[in-house]
């Protein structure tokens, strides 16, 4: 059941108790109680290239583990060289990986304005129901910190 209350924010009633916030949760596309997100974010630099450590990233053993460790996204810069390797690999999965592994995709090569946004997804905020999650990164020089 659902109430207007005074400053026009939805309370959906649940058994005579009042869960606040629902209307958020809608605009954000969630359900109450709906699992958080979690993002696997995985860089390999600006200039490197690193294609084994995107196929290893790609691979179904890996996908299990984040699925296992409840993750609903994997970002990946992929650097100068991994474009094809990516979106191949998306075209020819993208479906299988959503469903069988409840995996968002998304992949770029190379962001002028840095990683931070991709970085700072990967933490938990509870006020957008995200839950704490992952960063990998070559072994180079991390100055995004």
């Amino acid at each position: 059941m659902m109430n207007g209350d005074e400053d026009g924010d939805d309370k959906q009633t649940e058994g005579g108790f009042e869960v606040k916030g629902y209307r958020e949760k809608q605009r954000r596309g969630e359900q109450p109680g709906s699992q958080p997100k979690k993002t696997c974010f995985v860089t390999v630099g600006a200039t490197a290239s690193f294609n084994a450590m995107i196929r290893e990233i790609l691979h179904l053993d890996f996908l299990a583990a984040l699925k296992a460790n409840n993750y609903t996204t994997l970002t990946i810069q992929y650097g100068r060289h991994g474009d094809e390797l990516f979106r191949s690999f998306v075209k020819d999965n993208e479906n299988e990986v959503l469903h069988n592994y409840g995996l968002t995709l998304t992949g770029f090569d190379f962001d002028i304005n840095g990683l931070k946004d991709e970085m700072c997804a990967a933490k938990a905020n509870p006020s957008t129901n995200t839950a704490e999650g992952l960063v990998i990164s070559h072994a180079g020089k991390l100055d995004q910190l």
